[in-house]
Parts: C-alpha cells; sequence; structure tokens
C-alpha cells in the first residue's frame, strides 16, 4: 500500500467515509503528492485531523482535499522561510568574517598586532574554512 492509499484509508476510518472514493479521485492524489514531497504521511494525517469533524460540509471528501491542500501551502511557506532565514544568517557570518578580517588589518597597519598574530586570532575564531578563508582574504586585501 503507497502512502496516499494509507492515508485515504486512515481518512476514511477517522471521518466514516470511503477510501475508494478518495484513492479513485485524481485531485486527492495530486494534493497528496504534493503533501508528501514536503511532510510524512504521519504529518499529514495529523495536520488534517488538526481541523476537527467535517459537520455541516457538502462535500466531506472535497473538505478533506481542501485541508491537505492548506497543509501543502503552509509547508511550502514555512519551508521558505526556514532557507530564507538560513540564508540571512550565512551571509551575516560571511559578513562578521570579513568585518573581522578589515578590523585586524588595521591593527596590523597599526603596529599593535602582527600579520601572524592576526591570523592566528583568525583560526582560532573561526571554525569553518570557509569563514577562516573570508577572514583571511580581507585580512590580505587590506595589507596590500
Amino acid at each position: 500500500m503507497t502512502d496516499a492509499e494509507s492515508i485515504a484509508v486512515e481518512l476514511a476510518k477517522e471521518y466514516g467515509l470511503k477510501a475508494v472514493r478518495f484513492i479513485s479521485t485524481p485531485k486527492f492524489q495530486t494534493v497528496t503528492s504534493a503533501a508528501l514531497e514536503l511532510m510524512t504521511a504521519a504529518e499529514v494525517l495529523d495536520g488534517v485531523f488538526e481541523g476537527g469533524g467535517l459537520n455541516g460540509l457538502f462535500n466531506p471528501y472535497g473538505g478533506i482535499i481542501s485541508r491537505i491542500e492548506k497543509l501543502v501551502a503552509e509547508s511550502a511557506f514555512s519551508r521558505q522561510l526556514s532557507e530564507d532565514a538560513a540564508e540571512r544568517a550565512d551571509w551575516a557570518a560571511r559578513g562578521r568574517a570579513a568585518s573581522r578580517g578589515e578590523t585586524l588589518a588595521e591593527l596590523v597597519a597599526r603596529g599593535e598586532i602582527y600579520p601572524d598574530e592576526a591570523e592566528e586570532a583568525i583560526d582560532g575564531e573561526f571554525a569553518e574554512a570557509e569563514f577562516r578563508a573570508i577572514a583571511v582574504d580581507a585580512l590580505r586585501g587590506r595589507l596590500r
């Protein structure tokens, strides 16, 4: 049984519907496939169940499909926000590395520290090689 089919069976059990109606509906297959690309089957079911009962709906099958569509949209939006936050954090870290390299270059230029001390400070401050390289490039670029 596929994940989409197991979701259909669980939804049918919970709401007293027919799993075959879900499984044979192309729209259900489409939205469930999209949902499963972003989350697990359990997360899809939990999200649908959080919506509560289906009382008052003329078409309960359509109501469930709409809930899954909403879950997909919310999950995609949440994922995009997370990716954007990670990218901002990465660029901020790059900026800090470059700024630190420039600050150390100024100290070297004023004779307050030696160039090798500046590079040692960079090695001690930045665990990731990429950020160390950015800081060293900034340091050396300002010393030229």
